[in-house]
């Protein structure tokens, strides 16, 4: 087993204004706007691709 000392842990830093998103509406609205335009639109044909499956509107 490895030492602790000899294993690389990435350091990530979070940037302290992200906490002012969290607590304002524009995230909640820009997430109620996405979700609308999925439904109306679908998902990319790239998406279905890689999950292997056919996109719904797709004829093949």
């Amino acid at each position: 087993m490895k030492s602790r000392n000899s294993l690389t842990v990435p350091k990530v830093t979070v940037d302290p204004n992200l906490d002012n998103l969290h607590k304002s509406k524009v995230v909640v609205e820009k997430l109620r706007r996405t979700n609308e335009f999925i439904s109306k639109h679908g998902l990319p044909k790239e998406y279905y691709q890689s999950q292997g499956l056919t996109a719904p509107d797709s004829n093949a």
